[in-house]
């Protein structure tokens, strides 16, 4: 197997290697920095830039979440079409992007980061529609409600604490004193016994 740089990312976006491999190896092998730092092609604006090379951008993208993973993909995919290298993607991380973000509810947004590392593990290599159902099923009956879901002004904010989420109480319409549309969402710590307020406009 060819282990240049070059081949290794290569591998990496077409799905041959695991994101974990890839990491280890981008970590460890510094002929990474001089492929992905090789950039003529790269013109401004690029999001790229603003970590200073693929590389850097690359490398600095957690690879233990699926954001993070499909970030690097695409990054990759982008520095070898600027090149005019040849490449194969595979699909797999954008479906799983996708598979976290259609089990959610309207009135959650959990950081896919969250669900990578709290349960994603859990999951007995569930795929698909079926992991789909499951996390929908693992999400309503971690992140609870006393009667009613919240319903948000802006993007969801529900707190997630050390003992994770926190319990929904309910909403208050807050009238009369800002010059905006409010509403403060009181949230429960059932281990703790504190609450945590959040104000939206």
């Amino acid at each position: 197997m060819d282990s240049s740089p070059l081949e290794i990312a290569k591998q990496f976006v077409a799905g041959e290697i695991s994101p974990e491999q890839f990491r280890d190896l981008l970590y460890s092998d510094d002929r990474f920095e001089e492929l992905l730092t090789t950039d003529p092609n790269l013109k401004r604006p690029n999001y790229v830039l603003l970590a200073g090379s693929a590389y850097h951008f690359v490398i600095s993208q957690d690879f233990g979440d699926v954001s993070g993973i499909l970030n690097a993909q695409r990054a990759l995919c982008d520095f070898f079409k600027r090149n005019q290298i040849e490449y194969e993607a595979t699909d797999d991380y954008s479906d799983l992007h996708d598979v976290y973000h259609d089990a959610q509810p309207k009135w959650l947004q959990v950081d896919s980061h969250w669900i990578s590392k709290n349960l994603m593990p859990l999951a007995e290599g569930r795929k698909g529609r079926a992991l789909q159902h499951w996390l929908k099923e693992e999400l309503h009956q971690r992140f609870r409600f006393a009667s009613k879901a919240p319903k948000w002004l802006r993007s969801p904010n529900w707190p997630i604490g050390p003992n994770g989420p926190l319990v929904f109480l309910g909403q208050v319409k807050i009238e009369d004193y800002f010059p905006d549309k409010a509403a403060a969402y009181v949230f429960y710590d059932p281990v703790t016994r504190e609450t945590k307020t959040i104000i939206q406009l």
